[in-house]
């Protein structure tokens, strides 16, 4: 994890110390995933703290927030063991893999039943067409996150296209059947 925020963040600089016209969407692309990567540290640091005994509201008052926000915020993602979520954010990557490559015959059996009445292989592929015809071709696929939500576990892929960044979010209920399925733009950083 270091050395991937070290070397985008190498990117993001050179990129600032130079007149405009350079290689703006790289450095904007790196940027992103140097987001993605200091939030991915900043839960791993949360859980170190934690784990030598710091308090949420010790923990809080570091992120300028309350106990109860710093808790809330970190202590679903803790409770999911490493092993979940190095084991989804494979899964997501396979997903996503899947779909670009117009695999939808092995992605829609997974579909929840509601995913499934309104997404076919069909819609599959035309969805990812459509997304390719707005962004360009993909280029790279950064490290997955996976983050709780109720039930549900939201795995988001960092995305760079021709076009610039974008991110896949696929959701995974209990049984890990896909409960949702999409590409978005990324947040900001």
């Amino acid at each position: 994890m270091a050395t991937l925020l070290e070397q985008n963040a190498a990117v993001v600089a050179r990129a600032l110390r130079q007149p405009p016209g350079g290689s703006a969407l790289g450095a904007l692309s790196a940027s992103i995933t140097m987001t993605q990567v200091a939030e991915d540290a900043m839960r791993s640091l949360v859980a170190d703290a934690r784990a030598e005994g710091r308090t949420w509201a010790e923990i809080g008052t570091i992120l300028r927030t309350s106990r109860q926000a710093a808790q809330q915020r970190f202590k679903a993602e803790m409770e999911m063991g490493d092993q979940e979520l190095e084991g989804l954010g494979a899964e997501g990557l396979r997903v996503l893999g899947q779909w670009a490559a117009g695999e939808g015959s092995l992605l829609v059996p997974r579909f929840d039943e509601a995913v499934r009445q309104r997404l076919d292989e069909a819609g599959l592929v035309a969805a990812w067409a459509q997304v390719e015809e707005l962004s360009g071709k993909l280029l790279t696929v950064g490290r997955p996150t996976v983050a709780a939500r109720g039930r549900y576990r939201v795995v988001d892929i960092p995305l760079a296209f021709e076009r610039g960044p974008m991110k896949a979010r696929i959701t995974f209920d209990q049984e890990q059947r896909i409960s949702g399925l999409c590409v978005l733009f990324p947040d900001p950083p």
